[in-house]
C-alpha cells in the first residue's frame, strides 16, 4: 500500500510537467540555471528553428554593444541660398540618419524652425536626402504586402511607416493624409483569400486598391513602401499648412553649401530596445541593425544582418557557427537559432549594465508590459518572467529570464516550429494556375495557424510555469 502510494505520487509529479502533442510540429527548449550553472532541462537545444521576433534579442545585444546605449541620430532641416522678404531663392533639404522614433511632432517642430526664419516660399527644389542608409520597399518579401508590420526601411522613417487609407463612403477614398504621391483606387477585382486591400507595385509611388466587392471600416491602416517620400511629403504638408509654399519632394544629397536651419536628435538607442521589445516592432529593430554596421558595404538588410551574424560568431557563443540570420527583426522564415544559441546569449549579458539597466529589465514582464502582458498573469507567476516573444504562421517561440520559487534566475529559450507547413508558406509556385491552388490552401493553412498558435501559446506557458513551481521531467 505505501509503495503503491508513492508510485502515484511519483506518476502524478511526472504528470504536471507539460508535453507537446502536435506530432506534425517540433519543440525545442533550454532552462539554464544561472545560479546553479547547471541546466535544468533541455530537448533538442541544438537544433535550428526560426525564432520569429525572438531575433530581436542577439539584434538588441549586438546593437548595444556596438554603439552604446546613449547612442542617437539626427533628422536636420536646412537651406541653400539666400533668403529675402519671405522668398527663399534657392533649396531646402531634409536629412535623415535613421531615426526610428521621428514622429509628427517633431516635422511640425521643423516647420516652425523654418517660418521663424521667415521664410514663405521655397523658388528651387525641396531635396530629400536618405543616403546615409540603404532603402528597402518592405522587410521581407515572404508576407502579405497590406500588412503593417513589413513596411519600407530608410533613414527617414517616420511614424512607424504607417499611412490610413479612408473610408469616406459612397465608394470614394482617400489617404489622410492626402499626398501627390500616394493613391487609392476603386477596382471591380476581387482580391485573393485573405488579402484586403492591394498593393500596386508602380515605381515613384505608393498606389493601393480597394475592391467593390469587400467591406471597409471607416479607417484601414497600411504600411508606407517608399518611406522617405512619404516622410518627406508629410513635411511638405505641414509646411504649406503652416503658409510656407514647398515644392514636391525629390532626391538630393545634402552637402557643405547646405544651412542647417533645424535639427531633431533622437531619443537613445537603450530607449529603441525597450519601444522594440514591448511593441515588437520589426521597423524599430531593422533600424537598430541598420544604425550598428558600417554603411560601405551594406546593400541589403541582409548584408547587415550578416555582419552581426560574423561578430556573434567571433564571439563563439554556443551554437553560433550554425546560426543563420537574415534581418534585424526576426522577419524572415529562413532565419535560424537555436535555444542553445539564445541562452549562452543571455548568460553571457546577465550581469552587464547599459545606462544603468541590466538587460533582462529592457524585456517585457509576465502580466505587466508589451506582448508578456496577457500571459502568466496569476499573482504566483506576476513579474517571474521577463522575455521576448515571436511569432509567425506555424513559428511561435519565446526566450528570456525566469525567476523560479527558489528564487534563481534562469536563462531560457522555447522554439516551435511546424516545418512542413512553413516551408509551403514560404514557396509559392511561379505558374499562375499552380498558384491559384497554393494561394486556396494557404489561406486555409493560415487560418488554422490562429489555433496552432494559441496552443504553442498554452503549452509554453506551462511549460514555464512548471519550471517555476520546481516541476520534475520524466526521464
Amino acid at each position: 500500500m505505501i509503495l503503491f502510494l508513492i508510485l502515484t505520487t511519483v506518476s502524478l509529479v511526472y504528470a504536471q510537467f507539460p508535453n507537446w502533442k502536435d506530432k506534425e510540429s517540433e519543440v525545442s527548449y533550454l532552462f539554464y540555471d544561472l545560479d546553479a550553472e547547471k541546466v535544468l532541462f533541455s530537448e533538442k537545444n541544438d537544433q535550428l528553428f526560426t525564432p520569429g521576433s525572438v531575433a530581436k534579442i542577439p539584434t538588441a545585444l549586438f546593437a548595444l554593444e556596438q554603439k552604446g546605449a546613449d547612442f542617437r541620430v539626427k533628422t536636420q532641416l536646412g537651406i541653400r541660398g539666400e533668403s529675402k522678404e519671405g522668398l527663399l531663392k534657392g533649396d531646402l533639404f531634409l536629412k535623415g540618419e535613421g531615426d526610428p522614433s521621428l514622429f509628427i511632432s517633431h516635422l511640425q517642430n521643423m516647420v516652425l524652425d523654418l517660418k521663424h526664419q521667415n521664410i514663405k516660399k521655397i523658388s528651387g527644389s525641396f531635396f530629400y536626402d536618405d543616403s546615409i542608409q540603404i532603402s528597402v520597399p518592405e522587410i521581407a518579401h515572404y508576407f502579405r504586402s497590406d500588412q503593417t508590420y513589413n513596411p519600407g526601411v530608410s533613414a527617414l522613417s517616420f511614424q512607424f511607416n504607417r499611412v490610413r487609407i479612408l473610408n469616406k463612403g459612397k465608394g470614394k477614398f482617400t489617404f489622410l493624409p492626402e499626398l501627390p504621391s500616394f493613391q487609392v483606387n476603386r477596382v471591380s477585382d476581387r482580391f485573393s483569400k485573405g488579402i484586403h486591400v492591394n498593393y500596386v507595385w508602380n515605381q515613384g509611388k505608393d498606389e493601393w486598391e480597394v475592391s467593390k466587392k469587400q467591406r471597409y471600416s471607416r479607417v484601414t491602416e497600411v504600411p508606407v513602401k517608399h518611406a522617405s517620400r512619404f516622410t518627406a511629403e508629410v513635411f511638405r504638408d505641414l509646411a504649406i499648412k503652416a503658409g510656407i509654399e514647398v515644392p514636391l519632394p525629390q532626391m538630393g544629397k545634402w552637402d557643405g553649401s547646405v544651412k542647417l536651419v533645424s535639427e531633431v536628435q533622437s531619443a537613445p538607442l537603450l530607449n529603441w530596445v525597450i519601444d522594440a521589445f514591448e511593441y515588437s516592432n520589426n521597423l524599430i529593430a531593422e533600424l537598430l541593425l541598420l544604425n550598428s554596421v558600417e554603411k560601405k558595404k551594406i546593400r541589403t538588410t541582409n548584408d547587415a544582418a550578416a555582419v552581426m551574424e560574423q561578430w556573434w560568431k567571433n564571439l563563439k557563443v554556443k551554437g553560433s557557427k550554425r546560426v543563420v540570420l537574415k534581418n534585424g527583426s526576426g522577419l524572415h522564415p529562413q532565419t535560424r537559432v537555436s535555444a542553445d544559441f539564445l541562452v549562452d546569449a543571455l548568460t553571457r549579458f546577465k550581469s552587464k549594465k547599459y545606462e544603468g539597466r541590466y538587460f533582462s529589465s529592457l524585456l517585457s514582464s509576465s502580466g505587466w508590459s508589451g506582448w508578456m502582458e496577457k500571459r502568466l498573469r496569476e499573482p504566483s507567476f506576476l513579474g517571474r518572467v521577463w522575455a521576448k516573444t515571436g511569432s509567425l504562421d506555424y513559428v511561435s517561440g519565446i526566450s528570456g529570464y525566469l525567476t523560479d520559487q527558489r528564487n534563481h534566475t534562469i536563462a531560457f529559450a522555447i522554439l516551435m516550429n511546424d516545418f512542413d507547413k512553413r516551408k509551403f508558406l514560404n514557396e509559392p509556385p511561379l505558374d499562375d494556375l499552380l498558384r491559384k491552388k497554393w494561394i486556396k490552401k494557404a489561406h486555409r493553412l493560415r487560418v488554422r495557424a490562429r489555433s496552432w498558435k494559441r496552443r504553442a501559446v498554452r503549452y509554453q506557458d506551462q511549460l514555464l510555469k512548471a519550471v517555476i513551481e520546481g516541476k520534475k521531467k520524466e526521464k
